[in-house]
């Protein structure tokens, strides 16, 4: 399964040691401890070539990860699990009661990433993370390698010879299986009845029907290819092979994807909440559980946000008035307020 970036590297950073990262000078950790975390943050990352490049560790031995994307398909999330449950033993290896201080607070952090991620396999859809978290649905205005990856070509895979752009043009031709991939386990979750609601379906699938409407050859993913190689002086017809792979695969999966999202946007409605999910109440404490690190009910937490809101609205109102704003709610007020040229 595919590691999300923000995912992965909050990952990793907490892990430490990954391939030339080193321990931070004051922290000094017990050395079974370290062992084992860095040798899971190693095991982690053989599973996301993505990885490899947002961390700058594509090259040397591992060169390799930089012609690959990552695995989206059913058997990549199943092994999930499976490297979870591997993780958690590695960890327990590791005697927790010889730890103290910093290095009980960085297992106790990992034991607890671990075991909130072991937790989704309760729900056999959407994505989910090793260290914990996910979301309900693989494609979204913001979920999906349709919007990932023709950016993570542009801005992260660097091209300074000609090995670089070669290795572009086979991420270029393995982003059409990455799409497929993910275009499979959304048509699963919608027959599981997940589906995003109407609204975000829209958004999806203009940003969808905008990308297939630019013409191969003036597609972003040709154009960066053909522009970084001339301004290095890398001689080949990178534009024209490039062109032939948007045109031969690229294109066809983004139009399954469309064609897909078109028939489940179908059956979607306005209903936003995880409520609406099979075992919703079940999968939003779960998020929930993520997000805060705590044990705190749905319920607790929502309370909690209406009383810091009416806080926050007190001290607002304080502010405004101070500023001859009197009339109205505070977000009126607020909203007068941007419109204010003196602002």
């Amino acid at each position: 399964m595919q590691f999300s970036r923000r995912h992965f590297v909050l990952s990793a950073s907490a892990l430490g040691g990954l391939a030339g990262i080193r321990w931070p000078a004051h922290a000094a950790i017990a050395p079974k401890l370290a062992a084992v975390l860095d040798a899971i943050a190693r095991e982690e990352l053989k599973e996301s070539p993505e990885s490899y490049s947002y961390l700058g560790l594509d090259s040397g031995a591992e060169a390799w990860a930089r012609a690959k994307l990552d695995d989206r398909s059913a058997a990549a999330r199943a092994r999930t699990f499976t490297d979870i449950r591997r993780f958690q033993a590695m960890l327990a290896s590791v005697d927790r009661t010889t730890l103290s201080g910093h290095d009980g607070l960085l297992y106790d952090s990992i034991a607890y990433a671990l075991g909130n991620g072991a937790a989704g396999e309760r729900f056999p859809y959407g994505s989910v993370y090793t260290f914990g978290g996910g979301s309900p649905y693989i494609i979204s205005q913001q979920d999906g390698a349709y919007q990932s990856i023709p950016e993570f070509l542009n801005s992260v895979h660097r091209i300074e010879a000609r090995a670089d752009a070669e290795a572009y043009l086979a991420r270029l031709a393995a982003f059409a299986t990455a799409l497929d991939q993910e275009t499979e386990q959304a048509k699963h979750d919608a027959g599981l009845g997940v589906i995003a609601p109407a609204f975000v379906l829209d958004t999806t699938l203009e940003g969808m029907r905008g990308l297939r409407a630019v013409p191969a050859a003036q597609a972003r993913m040709v154009r960066s290819l053909a522009d970084r190689t001339a301004e290095k002086a890398i001689s080949g017809d990178w534009a024209a092979r490039a062109t032939k792979i948007v045109e031969s695969g690229v294109y066809p999966a983004l139009d399954r994807q469309i064609a897909a999202m078109t028939a489940i946007r179908a059956k979607a409605n306005t209903d936003a909440g995880a409520w609406k999910l099979p075992d919703g109440d079940a999968y939003y404490a779960w998020a929930l559980r993520y997000a805060t690190s705590t044990d705190l009910s749905p319920e607790a937490v929502h309370q909690m946000g209406l009383e810091q809101g009416k806080e926050l609205d007190a001290r607002m109102d304080a502010v405004l008035k101070s500023q001859g704003l009197t009339q109205g709610t505070v977000g009126e007020r607020l909203a007068a307020l941007t419109k204010d040229p003196k602002q």
